[in-house]
């Protein structure tokens, strides 16, 4: 993919159009004026390899994220990079991998791409995970929650967003993943199918390359960062992800539990 003429924060654009005007047809005539809002979203770390897996992104309305990719794209056009991971980054592999050793330079990209998510009118939100305690479950808990904790933190996540804006339709975006698609629209269309509000706000789901969208780089970031800060007890963060951990909470945030019962029918019932 050419970074050169803008072209990077041209397909973003392109992309977000699209959703805005399904959304405008179908939101034209509801009243009161409902908020289209678009969740940008990714999972960071695996149940069979990681102490912590976390599933988050952020948040904003299509015009907003439409601005936010412009100056995304831009900032990592500076130093001809493509596209940003953190798992690349952290690793010099990908965009990074002609930079190896060079810590200072990734992250003074890092830095400023967390800078650019906590300074904006982006929503964070995320959900960290103990794999432990998904493991120690009953099989049939876990079959329950589909065997895999990301799919509960993409239940919390949505139950999240609409919980804390009560005027908005929400259209999800999700990483490109042939591991968690085809699982996230079934789970999509079940969480629909079993809860009003979810199916009243939650109008789409859609699926994209996340070295093309800038809010699901944007997420991926989000949701290392939230893995990392959660397993720090027993894997200090690197001093680098330290930092953007600091950054990203600089301006506080709020808490909260999303629970499945023992006995409940699982996924979609939370």
């Amino acid at each position: 993919m050419s970074v050169s003429g803008g072209s990077v924060a041209s397909e973003y654009q392109f992309a977000n159009a699209g959703i805005r005007f399904v959304a405008e047809l179908m939101f034209k005539n509801v009243h009161p004026p409902t908020r289209l809002v678009m969740a940008c979203f990714d999972e960071s770390g695996k149940l069979h390899d990681s102490d912590i897996v976390a599933f988050g992104g952020c948040v904003g309305s299509p015009d907003y994220i439409d601005q936010f990719s412009t100056q995304w794209a831009e900032r990592l056009r500076r130093d001809g990079l493509a596209y940003t991971s953190m798992k690349d980054a952290m690793h010099f592999n990908g965009s990074y991998s002609r930079w190896d050793g060079n810590e200072t330079k990734r992250d003074a990209v890092l830095r400023d791409l967390t800078a650019m998510i906590a300074d904006s009118e982006l929503l964070m939100i995320s959900s960290p995970m103990t794999s432990a305690q998904f493991k120690a479950l009953p099989p049939e808990q876990r079959r329950r929650l589909w065997n895999d904790p990301q799919y509960c933190g993409f239940e919390a996540c949505i139950a999240g967003i609409l919980k804390d804006s009560q005027d908005t339709a929400l259209h999800v975006v999700c990483d490109l993943s042939e591991q968690y698609s085809e699982k996230c629209i079934t789970l999509f269309n079940k969480l629909r199918s079993r809860n009003r509000v979810v199916k009243e706000r939650c109008f789409g789901i859609s699926f994209a390359d996340d070295e093309h969208h800038a809010g699901l780089q944007a997420a991926d970031l989000i949701a290392y960062c939230a893995r990392a800060d959660h397993q720090r007890a027993a894997r200090p963060p690197e001093p680098i992800v330290d930092a953007l951990i600091s950054t990203l909470t600089s301006h506080g945030g709020e808490g909260g539990w999303f629970v499945y019962r023992a006995d409940g029918a699982g996924i979609g019932h939370g």
